[in-house]
C-alpha cells in the first residue's frame, strides 16, 4: 500500500492481514489495513493502522478538533472498533494526499467508554434485530 510505504516507520510494518474475528464479540469483525510492531516486542507497543486517501487537502478537512485531535466521526469509529476487537491501546491514522504524494500521521488512543458504548450499541443491534431475521428467514441453522 502506497499510502503506508511512503512513511518511515520505526519498527516492522504488517499489511494485508484480512479479517479479525474478536472469540468474544464473535458477531464483530474489522479489517485493518496493517499494524505497526514496535522494535522492542512489547505487546503494548503495537500500533493499529488504518489510512484514509481523502481528495481534500489536509487543510480542509474537518476530522479534527482545534487541538489537532480527531473528532469522534466515522474514522474514529472505525480506529476504535479496531483496537477493542485487537486488544490494543494505539492507533494511527494516516491520511494519504494522493495528488500530492505526502501523508499525515495522527495518533489515537483508545477510548474505553467510547468503545463500551459502542459494544454495546453494536451488540444489541446483532442480538435484537439482525439475528432474529437471519433466524426467521432460516439463513442461520438452529440446533436445540
Amino acid at each position: 500500500m502506497i499510502a503506508l510505504e511512503s512513511i518511515d516507520w520505526q519498527g516492522e510494518l504488517i499489511t494485508g492481514t484480512g479479517m479479525f474475528v474478536n472469540t468474544n464479540a464473535p458477531y464483530l469483525s474489522f479489517s485493518p489495513d496493517g499494524f505497526l510492531l514496535p522494535e522492542n516486542d512489547n505487546k503494548e507497543d503495537i500500533h493499529l493502522l488504518e489510512v484514509k486517501c481523502p481528495e481534500k487537502d489536509f487543510h480542509e478537512l474537518r476530522w479534527f478538533d482545534e487541538n489537532g485531535q480527531l473528532k469522534r466521526n466515522m474514522y474514529y469509529t472505525q480506529i476504535q472498533l479496531g483496537l477493542l476487537l485487537s486488544d490494543l491501546k494505539l492507533g494511527k491514522l494516516v491520511i494519504y494526499n494522493v495528488g500530492k504524494g505526502d501523508s499525515m500521521v495522527i495518533d489515537v488512543s483508545i477510548d474505553y467508554n467510547y468503545c463500551t458504548h459502542l459494544l454495546s450499541c453494536l451488540s444489541a443491534a446483532y442480538f435484537q434485530f439482525y439475528l432474529p431475521i437471519l433466524y426467521d428467514l432460516k439463513m442461520l441453522p438452529m440446533t436445540l
